[in-house]
């Protein structure tokens, strides 16, 4: 339409261009070749942009070491060996008290407990059944020895226990148990003479 308006303007013979052609612009080139999608799809101003961290004096984050477990340690353990031969209980419960103090544990104390006797008898010519009466055969005394040891880890108590397992000798038994109170008293013998002496005492206060 301004190419046409222009050659129109020429043939009337004017020298100046009409009012049509000074506001009438002249495209000679074409940008939508070189950028074709230009400003399609534009979303600027109608999407809120976030807010930047602050990472002024934050630093860099380090987790925390993570510390090894310490090993469980058993509170108090009595090692009793048991039998009838004194002499083979008295040295194995010798060779475990040097065992624990060569790995360096804490024997607290080795003591004796009262020996018990077993009396094994036999029936009389009158075959009574009163034990009284049967006449005495065997008498079996069996001999205790207590090694006890406080904190003893939980990584070295299998290691031991096999060990002391491969050489515990022959008739005598051997086992590991908690500490109780129980064990306490076992160690001192009752008197019975003094028990029954006292019981006799409260009696006559009682009867006054």
């Amino acid at each position: 339409m301004a190419a046409r308006n222009i050659v129109t303007c020429v043939l009337n013979s004017q020298r100046s261009l009409c009012n049509i052609c000074c506001y009438t612009p002249i495209v000679t080139r074409r940008t939508y070749r070189n950028r074709p999608s230009h400003n399609i799809g534009r979303v600027h101003g109608l999407v809120i942009k976030d807010k930047p961290i602050e990472t002024k004096g934050l630093g860099v984050w380090k987790p925390k070491d993570i510390e090894a477990s310490k090993p469980t340690n058993f509170n108090t353990l009595n090692f009793v060996v048991s039998g009838y031969d004194m002499v083979l209980v008295e040295n194995f419960a010798t060779y475990v008290h040097r065992l624990m103090i060569k790995f360096k544990q804490n024997v607290t104390e080795t003591y004796a407990i009262p020996t018990t006797s077993t009396s094994v008898k036999k029936m009389g010519k009158n075959a009574s059944a009163d034990v009284e009466q049967m006449d005495t055969d065997i008498v079996l005394n069996n001999h205790q020895r207590v090694v006890q040891v406080k904190d003893l880890p939980s990584t070295l108590a299998p290691m031991l226990l096999q060990q002391l397992m491969h050489t515990v000798p022959q008739s005598v038994s051997f086992s590991v148990k908690q500490y109780t109170e129980e064990d306490l008293n076992m160690r001192y013998q009752q008197r019975i003479e003094i028990e029954r002496e006292k019981a006799e005492l409260q009696a006559l206060l009682d009867s006054r």
